[in-house]
């Protein structure tokens, strides 16, 4: 069983966990003093432990060993994905995550079919998705959501990374010929809501030098088209 928790809670020798960690060691999992369990610290680092104390504010485990988590890509990778309607956010949110993503956003675009108004009331539920995908994947990170962004500011935060790709639906360059030969420390990938990119945005990826990549011949669904991309990101930076 496997917990992240802030680097407050941590101690020289042992882990507090208080709140929703306390409830869910007691009353869900029912746990007792000697299980033991993994710790995260959500920089990197994990904490074999020892439960050795509990009441009913808190829960206290002896560290018997720090280690290094290894399941962390060498690669820092962003997901923009168009904000899809429905519950298509949570799949690509899991599922990026589960891939090796650390962050990521929603944006906006000329064709999403969401309505604004839906936005907000989302993202606490997508974190939640997020934590439980880091866990039951083993990250050493909870990778953060964020959104929704205008096309504009999404453009300009991927241009911060080494690679940023915008995968279109009309064709662009293979994944592994616009990565090959480069020192990439992140990557940003950039995908489309359900009724793809206009002209018009088309244009501004490439008045901004985003690279235009392809995932093929095949038209992908826009909770598809992420994972794809950070799938085919992974294995060619050794990530998978």
């Amino acid at each position: 069983m496997k917990f992240f928790v802030s680097s407050e809670n941590i101690e020289t020798n042992k882990i507090t966990f208080a709140g929703d960690d306390h409830n869910h060691i007691t009353r869900t999992l029912r746990m007792r003093p000697g299980e033991r369990i993994t710790v995260c610290d959500g920089a990197g680092y994990n904490y074999l432990c020892s439960l050795s104390y509990f009441d009913n504010m808190r829960v206290e485990a002896e560290i018997i060993e720090k280690y290094e988590n290894k399941s962390e890509p060498s690669v820092f990778l962003t997901v923009f994905a168009g904000y899809p309607k429905g519950d298509k956010t949570d799949i690509i949110v899991q599922k990026c995550v589960e891939l090796g993503a650390a962050r990521v956003v929603f944006f906006m675009s000329e064709r999403c079919i969401a309505r604004l108004d839906e936005k907000n009331s989302k993202i606490l539920r997508l974190e939640r998705i997020a934590l439980e995908a880091a866990k039951q994947s083993e990250r050493g990170i909870i990778p953060s959501v964020g959104g929704v962004i205008s096309f504009e500011e999404m453009l300009k935060d991927a241009s911060t990374h080494d690679v940023p790709l915008f995968f279109y639906e009309r064709g662009g360059k293979p994944i592994r010929e616009l990565l090959e030969g480069k020192e990439i420390k992140s990557v940003a990938v950039i995908t489309g809501p359900e009724g793809g990119f206009s002209e018009r945005e088309v244009s501004m990826v490439i008045e901004a030098k985003i690279s235009v990549a392809s995932l093929g011949k095949r038209i992908l669904r826009c909770e598809t088209a992420p994972l794809c991309a950070v799938s085919a990101i992974m294995f060619a930076t050794d990530n998978l």
